[in-house]
């Protein structure tokens, strides 16, 4: 019976894959249960979320980072970054997995805004395997992603950091909770706005609902870290709803500019 319901699964992942076929979270080809269908047709063998040449594609972020936010810096004497060296942070540290490079900003583009969320299942993969030794260190009791307005969930369909949040938690038994903080406001595209217009922009953009209280070690889950200023916003609500350590975890993050 068992070997039925899993054989009649597989025949309708195949169906899906037939009628939706996946794509390469990194150059957004098609993708084939052996690997990838390049421009050419050559079809070779790999990792089944990415084409085989484009794991270099993706650059990790490395030492010398921000003690802080995580962010990759220009110099290694360098303790802090701009962001955390100027502004109070309401979260205690975060991290990144991979620079935020012209590579990457494609890759969020397709996943945030043409569909793609099909691209959460790699990038929750890497994020869960980047930050390992860091959970282990946090022992989080809980993980939030960062809400979307309701308006932005009814165009797009689906909150991206939600489905970061899912698969993180799949990963590491962490549980995630996308009902008990809402983003009231829908803000303007915060990539075209200053620093400054960041922070005023977020200026109570969260809220939790009635009588929420959170456990102690929450972890923030978010798809890009540049300023800091979403994160940092959403932080200070959670530690108004009782959390005493807010971390955040986030596949992309950008560079820390030399001081």
């Amino acid at each position: 019976m068992k070997k039925n319901a899993n054989r009649k699964k597989t025949e309708w992942n195949r169906m899906l894959d037939i009628l939706y076929p996946r794509h390469c979270a990194l150059c957004h080809e098609i993708l084939t249960a052996k690997g990838a269908v390049c421009l050419s047709g050559e079809i070779r063998g790999g990792d089944p979320l990415i084409c085989p040449g484009c794991r270099g594609r993706a650059v990790p972020v490395t030492e010398p980072k921000c003690k802080k936010c995580g962010k990759p810096l220009a110099v290694q004497e360098q303790e802090y970054c701009a962001d955390c060296r100027r502004r109070p942070r309401y979260f205690e540290e975060g991290a990144g997995i991979f620079r935020y490079d012209d590579v990457m900003r494609v890759s969020m583009g397709y996943f945030k805004y043409r569909g793609r969320a099909e691209y959460a299942e790699f990038f929750g993969r890497e994020l869960y395997r980047g930050s390992v030794r860091q959970l282990e260190r946090w022992q989080p009791d809980l993980l939030i992603p960062v809400p979307i307005h309701r308006s932005r969930m009814a165009e797009r369909g689906y909150n991206q950091a939600g489905l970061l949040a899912e698969q993180l938690s799949a990963l590491s038994g962490i549980p995630d909770d996308q009902v008990s903080i809402r983003r009231k406001k829908r803000t303007a595209a915060l990539k075209k706005q200053t620093p400054e217009q960041r922070r005023k922009s977020m200026y109570r953009v969260f809220a939790a609902k009635k009588g929420v209280r959170l456990p102690k070690r929450v972890v923030i889950v978010d798809d890009i870290y540049t300023t800091g200023s979403t994160v940092n916003a959403l932080a200070k609500v959670l530690r108004q709803c009782g959390a005493e350590k807010v971390y955040f975890l986030t596949v992309c993050i950008g560079t820390g500019e030399k001081m």
